[in-house]
């Protein structure tokens, strides 16, 4: 009886001890829990304000490189375009910042802006427009289409009959004087990449398209200064690598500030090479905008 008892109060501090130690363990590990809880929210919440604060640094910076610009721009460009006609030409739709962006340029430079062509239209169009002897039929060779491109270029930089016809047919794409243009600020929209109708059918009209715009734009090279090609700090993505392709003169990646339209104003001049804040730049600014 006595071996019993003593059997079973073991037992029971046994399970008394086990239970004591479930107690004391989950007691003691949701302290730890929440200790390390604590110290892993005030970790991020370090993290946190530092980066807000990094951030702040840096857009200070930015703001006060910018303000620097806006101040050193004017005298910096002034002149720099003096008598040169400037044309610009957008492959696509010209939004309002890279318009006023190079206008701004052209101006403060001393030029002047002698066209603004805009091909936003189906090629359709530009055939019902332009006619067949200019436009042969839908399924031109790649002759034609480059001769084509050819007489674009020459009615940008010279006016005449194509010019003047462009400028009847879409007056709101084609508006200026077309006279004369010494240099080119090019803008190609970037493209939804939206593939094709099942038959090809897009891809055939977009090669056309882009074989009529590399002639032209081969064509502008020859009779121009210097063709540019421009965008904004928010075109996404950036066309940079699409100029450098085409083989433009030069680019400037920011044309809506006031660096970018520095180096604008001074590729329009004839410094090649890629210019601006993206990291598609060779660097911020032309040599030549530093020389004394």
């Amino acid at each position: 009886m006595l071996d019993f008892r003593y059997h079973a109060l073991s037992l029971v501090a046994v399970f008394l001890a086990l239970a004591i130690g479930i107690v004391l363990g989950v007691t003691i590990g949701n302290s730890l829990v929440t200790d390390a809880e604590r110290s892993l929210r005030g970790n991020l919440r370090a993290d946190v304000e530092k980066a807000h604060t990094d951030a702040a640094k840096a857009q200070a910076a930015v703001a006060g490189r910018d303000r620097m610009l806006d101040q050193l721009y004017p005298e910096l460009v002034a002149t720099r375009l003096s008598a040169e006609r400037i044309g610009v030409v957008s492959w696509g739709p010209l939004p309002s910042n890279i318009e006023g962006g190079v206008r701004d340029a052209v101006n403060k430079g001393g030029g002047r802006i002698d066209s603004i062509s805009v091909f936003d239209k189906p090629l359709t169009a530009l055939k019902q427009a332009l006619g067949p002897d200019l436009f042969a039929a839908e399924t031109a060779d790649d002759e034609s289409l480059k001769a084509l491109g050819r007489s674009l270029a020459r009615a940008l930089t010279s006016g005449g009959r194509v010019a003047h016809t462009l400028q009847s047919a879409f007056p709101d794409d084609f508006s200026g004087r077309f006279r004369r243009a010494d240099a080119i600020a090019f803008y190609e929209a970037p493209k939804p990449d939206d593939g094709s109708d099942g038959d090809g059918v897009k891809e055939r009209k977009d090669d056309r398209a882009q074989t009529i715009e590399t002639a032209m734009l081969g064509e502008l090279a020859k009779h121009t200064i210097a063709v540019v090609g421009v965008e904004a700090t928010s075109t996404d993505p950036s066309q940079i690598p699409r100029y450098e392709s085409l083989k433009l003169t030069g680019t400037s990646d920011s044309v809506d500030v006031s660096g970018g339209r520095i180096a604008a104003v001074f590729g329009l001049a004839g410094a090649s090479g890629n210019y601006g804040l993206k990291p598609t730049a060779d660097q911020p600014l032309p040599d030549e905008a530093l020389a004394p």
